[in-house]
Formats: C-alpha cells, sequence, structure tokens
C-alpha cells in the first residue's frame, strides 16, 4: 500500500519535472510551465483513483518529492547563513519554501482533478447499459460483500448466492442482506 503511494507519488513527480522541461523547452506551451505541477498531481490523483482525499494527499506527495529540486536552492541558502548572515540567506529560504508551498499545494489540487476524472470515467455507463444504475454501484456492492466474506460475516455459500443476485437485480448489498445476515463460525 505505502509502495504503490510512493510509486505513484514519484511517478507524478515525473510528469511535473519533466512537463514543466518540455512546457519551457517549446515556446509556444511556455506560458503552461506554472500549472505543470497540476498535471503531475492529477496523473498521482488519477492512478491511484481510490477517493478523493487519499488522491488530493498523493497529489500532495508527489508535489513534496518534485520539490526535493529546491534542496540545492535550501543548501546554498544555508551556506549564505554560514559566510554572510544578510538578507540573501533569508530571501533564498523564503523563495525555496514558497516553491516548495507553490508545488506541493498545486499538485495536491492536481491530484482531486486527477481523482475526479477517473470516477468519472468508472461511473460512465457503456452505451448498451442500463442507465438507471452504473457499473460503479455493482462494482461497490460486491466489494461491500467480498470484505463481509473475508471478515467471517458471511458463509461462502451466502456470499456467492448474493453476489448473483447484484448481478442479476443490480440491488444494493443493504437491499439483499435484508433478513438474512449469516455469520460464519471459525
Amino acid at each position: 500500500m505505502v509502495g504503490d503511494r510512493l510509486i505513484h507519488g514519484t511517478m507524478g513527480a515525473a510528469v511535473t519535472l519533466f512537463s514543466s522541461i518540455f512546457f519551457l523547452a517549446v515556446p509556444v506551451v511556455g506560458l503552461l510551465t506554472p500549472f505543470a505541477p497540476l498535471l503531475g498531481g492529477g496523473v498521482s490523483g488519477w492512478l491511484w483513483g481510490k477517493n478523493k482525499t487519499d488522491s488530493a494527499r498523493l497529489g500532495a506527495l508527489s508535489g513534496a518529492i518534485a520539490s526535493i529540486v529546491f534542496t540545492p536552492f535550501l543548501l546554498l541558502a544555508f551556506a549564505f547563513a554560514v559566510f554572510d548572515s544578510g538578507a540573501g540567506f533569508f530571501l533564498l529560504l523564503l523563495l525555496t519554501m514558497i516553491g516548495s508551498g507553490y508545488l506541493i499545494g498545486l499538485s495536491a489540487l492536481g491530484g482531486a482533478v486527477g481523482f475526479a476524472l477517473n470516477d468519472s470515467e468508472a461511473t460512465q455507463p457503456e452505451p448498451d447499459q442500463d442507465t438507471t444504475t452504473s457499473s460503479y454501484d455493482k462494482y461497490d456492492t460486491i466489494e461491500v460483500l467480498q470484505q463481509r466474506y473475508v471478515a467471517g460475516e458471511l458463509t461462502e455459500e451466502a456470499y456467492e448466492r448474493k453476489v448473483e443476485q447484484v448481478m442479476e437485480t443490480n440491488r444494493s448489498e443493504n437491499e439483499i442482506a435484508g433478513t438474512e445476515y449469516t455469520v460464519n463460525k471459525k
């Protein structure tokens, strides 16, 4: 779980850095450079896609990883502090903090946007599918049933029967549970 977050966060940071380099290199799209963290965070949030809060956090992680680029400036600020206690240290430190905050904040926003894009794709019904109930609701219901089965709240037979009912009728898990709440004794 943590490994997946780190991988997705690193991928978002790489998208941020490479897209900003690309935006700077191509004169026509150079004005999009400030939005590179939004794109990187969006990629992280879209890849994660579990919920909006976690996707935004993952976008922020992506921005934090991308802000490591500012580390040399931070070291330079500390070098100023050692050799010269003038305004150079504070200015460089302030710019580094503002730049990191900008990257993290815009990447977090991108993570939430990425989740919204991923979520809208997941909830779009197929053209030949009944549009009264989306496949996303069916997927959620089956996931809840799987969790109840793993937790020992349902026997294997009850689990299979309820999954069949969901697939046939598109009813939610609460409607299917009804009076049948079978506890699996271990």
